[in-house]
């Protein structure tokens, strides 16, 4: 009966072998890197989101829309909005668009593993994912931020940013 269990002795004086067949194939893919001087070339700010997303697995899409799309055009609308400006910023902002994440953080972990800069310069990572999405149809206000333990005062300052320009969103 197939359905009952069963079990295979032990033979440790045996060896058994597998043969596997493996297809793999390279291909080359790309961070995006931009560059915002700022006054002070030693404090770097990086901006980053990735570009890359799953595509479609068992039938099912994963929007590439909202992971995450959304989170490069959000980049990319800050840095237009600092060069709108005119003004220099104070820190060197790096504007980064990484590939590959949705595999191992490939991306990402090449440009930290070549950096053009002494790591001691970064002072700033902020990493945007899926900003497009909403909790639930009855809960289209609410907003959910990680915060790492690393920087613990980024929660307030968005809570009093929220306050201070009147920003009817409520932040989990």
């Amino acid at each position: 009966d197939i359905n009952q269990p069963y079990s295979v002795a032990a033979a440790p004086e045996n060896t058994i072998y597998f043969k596997t067949d493996i297809e793999t194939t390279q291909i080359s893919v790309r961070n995006v890197i931009g560059i915002i001087e700022g006054n002070d070339p030693s404090q770097v700010i990086v901006l980053g989101a990735h570009y890359d997303h799953l595509g479609m697995s068992n039938g099912y899409i994963w929007n590439g829309a909202d992971d995450n799309g959304s989170g490069t055009v959000g980049v990319m609308t800050i840095a237009r909005a600092i060069m709108a400006t005119g003004k220099k910023p104070d820190k060197t902002i790096i504007i980064a668009l990484w590939t590959a994440e949705e595999e191992g953080l490939f991306g990402s972990r090449y440009y930290v593993n070549n950096l053009s800069y002494p790591i001691k310069n970064l002072k700033l990572n902020v990493n945007f994912d899926m900003i497009s999405r909403y909790i639930a149809n009855d809960n289209q206000k609410g907003v959910v931020m990680t915060y790492s333990q690393s920087c613990p005062q980024f929660r307030n300052i968005t809570e009093a940013n929220l306050k201070k320009y009147g920003i009817d969103i409520a932040v989990d």
